[in-house]
């Protein structure tokens, strides 16, 4: 399993097969003045053995910067894409 330092940003990178879940949950958003945040991982999914882990800042989405972006906005970038590149923080 990837580790890292606390505060250090990191690289997560996932591929949805079919319509399976990539394993994780977000909260947060611009309407609610904090940033997007990893709510739950699955235990055995993807994103758990990529190193994702509840309470990492999801700081870019496949390229795009996400602070300005509203819950609904970054859900449906996760939905839309096949393959998703999180540069993650964890805290």
């Amino acid at each position: 399993m990837p580790k890292f330092d606390l505060d250090t940003m990191r690289i997560v990178r996932l591929t949805r097969h079919g319509k399976e879940s990539l394993g994780f949950t977000v909260r947060g958003g611009y309407e609610h003045e904090v940033g997007v945040y990893v709510s739950e991982v699955e235990p055995e999914s993807q994103a758990y053995t990529q190193g994702l882990r509840a309470g990492d800042e999801i700081m870019r989405l496949n390229g795009f910067t996400i602070s300005q972006a509203i819950h609904q906005e970054v859900l449906n970038l996760i939905k839309a894409h096949k393959e998703l590149v999180l540069k993650v923080r964890r805290k």
